[in-house]
């Protein structure tokens, strides 16, 4: 529904790159590079946000490529993300 109301105010993109990660542990390389700890509503978004992006990307395989961060090494992301967005 979610994806129906964006797309009446303009037009859903035809490619999109979603990158996951283990959360916690991304929450935490943040939280150690900026010296800041996050809130518990922050922790809250950041977990909802991942399990939007990712029903999304479910839902419409078509248009969503998902790289995931934890099994992916970064030379090889960089010949994916080439490879589908070339």
């Amino acid at each position: 529904m979610l994806i129906e109301l964006a797309a009446a105010w303009r037009p859903l993109p035809d490619r999109v790159l979603l990158i996951t990660d283990d959360v916690p542990a991304a929450l935490a390389r943040v939280e150690a590079r900026d010296g800041r700890t996050h809130t518990r509503e922050e922790l809250r978004l950041h977990h909802l946000a991942d399990q939007l992006y990712t029903s999304f990307a479910a839902e419409d395989q078509a248009r969503f490529h998902i790289l995931d961060r934890r099994t992916t090494q970064p030379a090889r992301a960089l010949d994916e993300v080439t490879r589908w967005c070339g």
